[in-house]
């Protein structure tokens, strides 16, 4: 545990539950730089992936189609990064948004939306999107996001998620 600085209880979990060599595997793995995955705001990964290999930077598909993975580690210095081509974000958050499977119409409110991932994922799948975060310093980059990228429908503003300043509604 206290080499590859994890909570002595979780390394006992995963020793009882999966052995020392996967233990380690585990923990090698979950200690490491994580890969910079991109999430196309026009398009689809595909799409991204193609434009990118013609602009000379080297990627794959992530798994389950949730975005491109560059080998870069600054994605200001990618191409298409000032144009909004495309956000930063982790697959696994890409997955929730495809999943979440809202309809094209639907106004959604992201409660906890800065930075920006899934606001700039759910704007370019909706018709609305109300973000909001409590943290008034965090909605600065959120603008900027979505300015960068976004399709400036969006409404930002302050909010905490405890007492959300939307109610549900049905358009009819």
């Amino acid at each position: 545990a206290g080499t590859w600085s994890h909570p002595a209880w979780l390394v006992a979990r995963w020793l009882a539950r999966f052995g020392t060599r996967d233990t380690v595997a585990l923990l090698r793995w979950n200690n490491a730089h994580p890969s910079l995955v991109l999430q196309p705001t026009r398009g689809t990964a595909l799409d991204l992936a193609t434009w990118l290999a013609a602009e000379g930077v080297a990627n794959t598909i992530a798994p389950y189609g949730a975005g491109v993975i560059v080998k870069a580690s600054q994605p200001r210095l990618i191409p298409g990064f000032d144009a909004g081509e495309f956000f930063v974000q982790d697959p696994a958050q890409a997955l929730v948004v495809r999943f979440a499977d809202f309809a094209i119409d639907d106004i959604v409110f992201d409660a906890c939306a800065a930075p920006g991932g899934k606001t700039l994922a759910l704007t370019w799948r909706n018709r609305q999107v109300i973000a909001a975060d409590r943290s008034v310093r965090r909605l600065g980059r959120l603008r900027q996001n979505l300015a960068r990228a976004g399709r400036h429908t969006e409404a930002v503003l302050a909010a905490d998620a405890a007492f959300p300043p939307v109610r549900p509604v049905r358009a009819y």
